[in-house]
């Protein structure tokens, strides 16, 4: 995924959690105008010939949050670190 990835720009950080039913990682650009380029291809991208989806980071609200503003979505991330991060689902 990382080497995938570098071929937009300079990559920061990749983690893709361990599960058996679905396969999903993350990926972290070292700046925000990389990720703005991949998003901006468009749906969906290919790696190895699996087809992926990607889609900005979108920060979990908290259980309680989650209650009180169940009838919105989640915002972007926009803190340094995830400024440029990416949701990508295979």
């Amino acid at each position: 995924m990382a080497t995938f990835c570098s071929n937009f720009g300079p990559v920061h950080h990749v983690r893709i959690p361990c599960q058996q039913k679905r396969m999903f990682g993350f990926v972290t650009f070292q700046n925000s105008e990389t990720m703005q380029m991949v998003l901006s291809k468009g749906n969906p991208h290919y790696v190895c010939g699996a087809c992926v989806l990607v889609k900005p980071y979108r920060e979990k609200l908290k259980l309680f949050d989650r209650k009180y503003f169940e009838k919105f979505e989640a915002p972007l991330c926009y803190n340094s670190i995830f400024s440029s991060g990416m949701f990508m689902r295979w």
